[in-house]
């Protein structure tokens, strides 16, 4: 493998969970991605499906659970 085939970023089975019992919510679960140098990607989906949870999941603002 080549230095340019390796991700500059990587996600596997990526989850967060926000409070606990009855009360949690999940916000990703199982999310699984790579990104390369020059890749245009695209998070979509309705409001309040994970979206910015998982960008802040890759960028290392918050911790999976």
């Amino acid at each position: 493998m080549s230095a340019a085939d390796t991700p500059l970023l990587r996600c596997r089975d990526a989850a967060r969970t926000y409070g606990d019992g009855a009360a949690a919510v999940v916000a990703v679960n199982g999310a699984t991605c790579q990104v390369h140098a020059g890749d245009r990607i695209a998070i979509t989906g309705p409001s309040g499906s994970g979206k910015s949870t998982l960008l802040h999941l890759m960028a290392d603002v918050e911790q999976p659970t």
